[in-house]
C-alpha cells in the first residue's frame, strides 16, 4: 500500500468504464473484503492527531482553566466535577466545529478535512431546516447571516462556559469535602442549550454535527440539576446510549457491518485475514460465523451487560469488570477507524467511563438510589427515554442519532443516478462552499482514482442490507438505461452539498432532493434517487421511495429485510421484490415521466 496514494483495483480505467454496472460493484465488493477502501495508509495518521490533539488540548484545558493544576497531576483533578463538566463544553465545541465525526478522508472530506465549519460560517449556503421549514421563522433554505450568528453564538458561548471557573456548592461539599473548585454556574450550560436549540430550529445539520442527540440533554441536566443529581443523571443517559446501541443491533443488519469495518482497518493488512469475516470473499460476502460472533457475541453483549454493571454494581470489583468491558469495546471501535469516524466520541466516552463511575462511584453517594427524590429520577427518564423508543418504533420521524441507534447498520439511507451532465452541473451551480470531492480526488491523485474511490462507495453500501435493497430499485426502475447514468452515494452528496455526513439518511432524503430540484430544475429522468428507511424494532420489513427530482416521490412501499440480506451486492438473481403501496404511487406522474422518450431524457 502506498504511503501517500490510494490503492484501486487492477483494471485499466478504460476496460472499468466499459463493465456493466453490476460488474464493477462486483469487482469493487471483492476487493472491499480483501482490502477495505484503499486510502493512503498515510490516511490513518490524520486520526491519530487528532485523538492527541483533542485528549491533550482539551484535558489541558478542563484543567488548567478550573485552576486545579497540571494534567499529568491526575490525582489532583480525578474527582472534580468541573472536570467532566468542562470536558462536556469541549467534546460540544470540537464537533460543532466540524473537527470530530465524519471529518477527513474516510468520509471522503479530502481537502478541507473538515468542510462543516465552512458552510455554517457562509451566507447562501443551503441549510435543513427540521419538519421541512414548517416551525415558525424557520422556512426557507438558504443560510442567511442570522443563521451564521446563532451559529457562532453557539461556538461562543461554549468558550465562554470553558473560561468560567467554579462556583462553591455545598451539596457537592457534603458528598465530596475535598472537591476543591465546585462545579460550573448554571450559566455555562445555560448558554450553549439556549443558542443550540435556536440554531437547530433554523439547521438540522450543525445542530446534529454538535452531537445534540449526546450531549444536549446533559446541558439541560446541567441547568435543573443540583451537582450530585448531574453526575448521576449523566451516568444514566451514558448507560442509556450504550444500551440503545446494544439493542440496535439486535437483527440482520449489524453482522453486515463487521466484515467491511474490519477489512478498512488499519492494521488488517493480509487479505487471507480479512477474508475470514466473509462466507467467501470471492463469491458470497454475507457474513461468517466471524462476524456474528464479533457482532452479537462482543457487541450486543458488552453493550448490554456492562452498562448494567456500571450504573447498578455497588461492588467496585463488579464495576470494573464492567468498565473494562466497555473501555475495551471503545478502544477496538477506535482502532478500525470506521467510516463516519466516530472517533472523538469513542475517545470521549473512554475517558468518562472511568472518571465517572469510579470518581463519582455508586458505592460513595453517587449510586442511581442516591438521587434526591423519585421526580428527579421520573424527570431524567423523560428527558433520555421517549426519543430512543419512539426512533425504534417510528424511525421514519426520529434521527437515528436521537434514537440512540448509531452505526448498527440499521440506518436510513438514499443513492442517487444522475444522467449524463447532470452530476457535473450540480457541482458547478450548486451552492456549496467546498470543492466536491471527485473533482478534489482527481486534482489530488488522478481521475482513475475519483472514479474508482467514488465508485467503491457504492459497493461499500451494497455489502449491507439496505444497500442491495436501493441497488435493486434503480435496476428494476431505470432497466438497461442504468448503464448511462452515474451512481452516487448519498452520504457523497449531503457531506459535499451540506458540508457534514453522519449516517443519517434523512439528511439527503425527498425534502433535500426538493431543495436540489429547486436549485437544478432538472427535467423528468434526469435524476432519480431511492430512500430506504431504516427497520423499525417491531416489524419485519422496511419502507422505501423512488424519487423522480423533476416529478417528486413516485412510489412507496416495502421490501422484506430477509430478501435484502439473502442475496448478494452485485444482485446475481436480480432485483429483490417489492411491494409497493398503491395509494402512494402516483400513476398520474409516472405515466409524465414515462411519456418523455428516454432519449430525451439522458
Amino acid at each position: 500500500m502506498s504511503l501517500m496514494k490510494p490503492e484501486l483495483i487492477d483494471v485499466a480505467l478504460d476496460e472499468y468504464k466499459r463493465l456493466p454496472l453490476l460488474q464493477r460493484i462486483r469487482l469493487q465488493a471483492t476487493d472491499w473484503a480483501e482490502r477495505g477502501l484503499g486510502s493512503p495508509s498515510a490516511a490513518p495518521l490524520f486520526y491519530v492527531i487528532k485523538i492527541a490533539a483533542w485528549l491533550l488540548l482539551g484535558g489541558w484545558i478542563a484543567v488548567a482553566s478550573s485552576g486545579l493544576g497540571s494534567l499529568w497531576d491526575y490525582h489532583d483533578w480525578w474527582a472534580e466535577p468541573i472536570v467532566y463538566q468542562k470536558l462536556l463544553l469541549w467534546a460540544i465545541l470540537w464537533e460543532a466545529l466540524s473537527i470530530g465525526a465524519a471529518s477527513g478522508p474516510a468520509m471522503f472530506h479530502f481537502w478541507p478535512p473538515m468542510a462543516g465549519v465552512f458552510h455554517w460560517v457562509r451566507p447562501g449556503t443551503v441549510r435543513r431546516p427540521p419538519w421541512g421549514g414548517k416551525i415558525p421563522l424557520t422556512s426557507g433554505d438558504r443560510r442567511t447571516i442570522v443563521d451564521v450568528i446563532l451559529y457562532l453564538a453557539v461556538l461562543a458561548t461554549l468558550v465562554a462556559g470553558l473560561a468560567m471557573k467554579g462556583v462553591e456548592s455545598a451539596e457537592l461539599t457534603a458528598v465530596l469535602p475535598d472537591a476543591d473548585d465546585g462545579v460550573l454556574p448554571t450559566l455555562a450550560f445555560a448558554m450553549p442549550m439556549v443558542a443550540l436549540v435556536l440554531l437547530g430550529a433554523r439547521d438540522q445539520v450543525p445542530f446534529l454535527a454538535a452531537r445534540a442527540d449526546q450531549y444536549l440533554p446533559l446541558l439541560l441536566f446541567g441547568v435543573v440539576l443540583g451537582p450530585v443529581n448531574f453526575m448521576i443523571a449523566a451516568k444514566c443517559l451514558i448507560v442509556v446510549v450504550w444500551m440503545g446501541a446494544a439493542i440496535a443491533k439486535i437483527g440482520p443488519h449489524f453482522s453486515y457491518v463487521i466484515g467491511p469495518m474490519m477489512s478498512s482497518t488499519p492494521y488488517m493488512v493480509f487479505p487471507k485475514i480479512n477474508r475470514l469475516f466473509y462466507r467467501d470473499a470471492r463469491n458470497d460476502l454475507n457474513p461468517s460465523r466471524v462476524s456474528h460472533l464479533i457482532g452479537h457475541g462482543l457487541g450486543t453483549v458488552v453493550e448490554i451487560v456492562a452498562p448494567l454493571l456500571l450504573l447498578f454494581a455497588v461492588d467496585p470489583v463488579l464495576a470494573a469488570i464492567g468498565a473494562v468491558m466497555i473501555m475495551g469495546m471503545h478502544v477496538f471501535i477506535t482502532s478500525t477507524i470506521p467510516l463516519a469516524v466516530p472517533i472523538e466520541w469513542n475517545i470521549h466516552f473512554l475517558v468518562i467511563t472511568p472518571l465517572l463511575f469510579f470518581g463519582f462511584p455508586a458505592w460513595d453517594g453517587f449510586g442511581v438510589g442516591d438521587l434526591s427524590s423519585p421526580w428527579v429520577a421520573l424527570f431524567i427518564a423523560l428527558v433520555v427515554l421517549p426519543l430512543p423508543i419512539l426512533g425504534n418504533l417510528r424511525p421514519d420521524i426520529v434521527s437515528f442519532l436521537f434514537a440512540m441507534r448509531q452505526y448498527s447498520g440499521n440506518w436510513a439511507t438514499t443513492m442517487w443516478a444522475f444522467g449524463p451532465n447532470a452530476l457535473r452541473r450540480l457541482y458547478d451551480e450548486f451552492p456549496a462552499a467546498t470543492g466536491n470531492q471527485e473533482d478534489v480526488l482527481a486534482k489530488l491523485y488522478g481521475e482513475e482514482a475519483a472514479v474508482k474511490l467514488l465508485e467503491k462507495a457504492i459497493a461499500f453500501r451494497s455489502m449491507h442490507s439496505q444497500g442491495r435493497a436501493m441497488l435493486s430499485l434503480l435496476v428494476r426502475e431505470l432497466g438497461d438505461d442504468l448503464e448511462k447514468y452515474t451512481l452516487r452515494e448519498g452520504e457523497n452528496i449531503c457531506g459535499w452539498a451540506l458540508g457534514w455526513n453522519f449516517g443519517d439518511g434523512h439528511l439527503h432524503g425527498p425534502h433535500f432532493m426538493h431543495t436540489v430540484q429547486k436549485h437544478m430544475n432538472y427535467a423528468p429522468g434526469e435524476v432519480v434517487a431511492v430512500c430506504v428507511e431504516s427497520q423499525p424494532i417491531h416489524r419485519a420489513t422496511q419502507r422505501y421511495k423512488v424519487v423522480d427530482l423533476a416529478l417528486g416521490v413516485i412510489e412507496e412501499g416495502t421490501f422484506r429485510v430477509r430478501d435484502a440480506v439473502s442475496t448478494q451486492p452485485w444482485l446475481p438473481d436480480g432485483p429483490i421484490p417489492f411491494s409497493p403501496d398503491a395509494p402512494y404511487r402516483n400513476r398520474a406522474l409516472v405515466s409524465e415521466r414515462e411519456r418523455v422518450s428516454r432519449k430525451e431524457r439522458i
